[in-house]
C-alpha cells in the first residue's frame, strides 16, 4: 500500500511539473527605472537566455538625462501566476529561443540553441487539498555601465546584438561639448559571462539610430543611420571572427535614419524611418519615410546584398518601430513606432503641421511572411514608441521600456506578442 502511494505520488508531481510548464505564463519584471531609446538585445549561454538594456533617456527626459546604465535579468521557467503562491516574474520555457538576430542561411538545423534550463523546483504536497508551492525568482541586475570615448558618457539612439555569449553595441549620439548632437565613435564588445567591455574596430562612418542586424552568427550589418550632419545610405559590415570592417552593396533607398529591420536566414526586411529632404535657399526638412525594401544576401559573399523596393503593409510610416526576425516561423516583425519623426522627448520635430507637438505611440503589428512574401497587420495589447529593438523571448515578442502613452517614459517589460 505504501508502495502505491508513494507511486501515486511520484506520477502526481511529474504530472504537476507537466502542467504547469503548459499552462506557463511570461511574466517579467520592470526594469530597475524606467528608459526610452536604449539598446537591448539577448544571449543564450549554456541553454539560460539574458536580456539586456543598455544606456537611454531616463524618465524626465532631460538631455542631462542621456545616461550609460546597463541592466541585465537571467530568464527563469515560470508557472501560472494563478497557481504559484508567491508573486514571482518569470518565464517557461517550451521551445527553443535565439539571440535576437542570430541566423544561419546555410543550416538551420546547426545554429539550434538549446532550450532554457529547467529551475529547481521546491514542491509542498499536502494530502487533502494537493497545493503545490514553488520557489521561483528573476531579478535585474545593474551590471558594468556602457563606455564611451566622449563625455558626457550617456548616449541614446545605440543599437546592440547578441552574439553567442556577447552583446556588441554601436553607434548612438548625446550632447557633446560643442552643445551639439555628436555621434558616438566607439564600438564595443560586452562578454556576458564575465561582464567586461573590450573596444573594438570603431565603424568606418559611426552612426546613429540605425539598424544592425546578425548574418551567420559573425557578420553584422549596420544600414543606414544618421551620421553627425545627414543620413546615410551605406551598409557596413563587421565580421566578428576579424574584427574588421568591410562595405556591403549601399542601402538602394532613400538614407534614413529611425527606420526599422530583421533578417532571417539571408532575407532583410527594412521599413520606414525619417529622411532629410534639401530646400532651396531654406533649411532642409525631416519628414517621415513610408517604404520598405527587401534585401538579400548573396550566400557566397556577404558583400553582396541585392536590394528591392518593396510593398508597404498600410502605406503609413512609422518612426522607431521595434523589429526582430523571426527565424523559427519565418518572419519578421514589427510593433508600434509613431507616425512622424520626433526628438528626444517624443515631441514632432520637421517642417509639417504637428512640429513641435506631442506625438501618439502606435499599437500596430506588422508581420511580414517571406514563404507567402505577404503581409499581415494585427495589434499589440499596448501603444509604444520610441524603441532600438524587439527580443524574443521563448516566442514571446518583448520591448524593454520605451514610451507609452503621452510620451510617458516607462519601465514595463511588454509583451506584444505571445506564443
Amino acid at each position: 500500500m505504501t508502495s502505491t502511494n508513494n507511486l501515486l505520488k511520484t506520477v502526481f508531481i511529474f504530472s504537476a511539473i507537466l502542467s504547469f510548464q503548459s499552462h506557463a505564463k511570461l511574466n517579467l519584471p520592470p526594469l530597475p527605472e524606467p528608459v526610452t531609446n536604449n539598446a537591448v538585445a539577448s544571449v543564450i549561454i549554456d541553454g539560460k537566455q539574458s536580456i539586456l538594456s543598455f544606456s537611454g533617456l531616463s524618465a524626465d527626459k532631460k538631455i542631462t538625462s542621456m545616461h550609460n546604465k546597463a541592466w541585465r535579468l537571467d530568464v527563469v521557467d515560470s508557472v501560472d501566476s494563478n497557481t504559484v503562491k508567491n508573486n514571482t516574474n518569470n518565464t517557461a520555457p517550451n521551445k527553443k529561443s535565439k539571440s535576437n538576430g542570430n541566423t544561419n542561411p546555410e543550416s538551420k538545423t546547426e545554429t539550434k540553441l538549446k532550450q532554457l534550463s529547467t529551475p529547481k523546483f521546491s514542491f509542498e504536497i499536502k494530502a487533502e487539498t494537493t497545493n503545490l508551492e514553488a520557489d521561483f525568482e528573476n531579478q535585474w541586475q545593474a551590471i558594468t555601465p556602457l563606455p564611451s570615448l566622449q563625455e558626457p558618457y550617456g548616449r541614446i539612439g545605440s543599437t546592440a546584438v547578441g552574439v553567442n555569449d556577447s552583446v556588441y553595441i554601436f553607434g548612438g549620439y548625446n550632447l557633446g561639448s560643442s552643445k551639439s548632437f555628436d555621434t558616438a565613435p566607439g564600438v564595443y564588445k560586452y562578454h556576458v559571462p564575465t561582464d567586461t567591455y573590450v573596444q573594438l574596430e570603431p565603424m568606418p562612418v559611426s552612426v546613429n539610430d540605425a539598424v544592425t542586424l546578425v548574418y551567420r552568427d559573425r557578420y553584422i550589418y549596420a544600414i543606414s543611420g544618421w551620421n553627425n550632419d545627414a543620413a546615410v545610405n551605406l551598409v557596413q559590415v563587421f565580421d566578428t571572427l576579424k574584427n574588421e570592417w568591410f562595405q556591403a552593396s549601399p542601402f538602394i533607398g532613400t538614407p534614413v535614419f529611425g527606420h526599422a529591420g530583421g533578417i532571417v536566414d539571408n532575407v532583410i526586411m527594412i521599413c520606414d524611418g525619417a529622411k532629410v529632404t534639401p530646400q532651396l535657399a531654406a533649411n532642409r526638412t525631416i519628414t517621415q519615410q513610408a517604404s520598405c525594401y527587401l534585401g538579400e544576401i548573396n550566400v557566397t559573399r556577404a558583400d553582396k546584398i541585392s536590394w528591392y523596393q518593396w510593398v508597404h503593409p498600410t502605406d503609413v510610416g512609422r518612426f522607431k518601430m521595434a523589429a526582430a526576425g523571426d527565424t523559427e516561423n519565418d518572419r519578421i516583425i514589427f510593433v508600434g513606432g509613431t507616425n512622424a519623426p520626433h526628438d528626444g522627448a517624443g515631441k514632432s520635430i520637421g517642417s509639417n503641421s504637428q512640429t513641435d507637438k506631442p506625438l501618439t505611440p502606435n499599437n500596430e503589428i506588422w508581420i511580414y511572411n517571406i514563404a507567402k512574401r505577404s503581409w499581415q497587420v494585427s495589434n499589440s495589447p499596448q501603444a509604444s514608441m520610441d524603441h532600438r529593438g524587439l527580443l524574443n523571448v521563448n516566442g514571446n515578442w518583448i520591448t524593454l521600456g520605451g514610451m507609452i502613452e503621452k510620451q510617458q517614459v516607462t519601465d514595463k517589460v511588454t509583451v506584444h506578442i505571445k506564443e
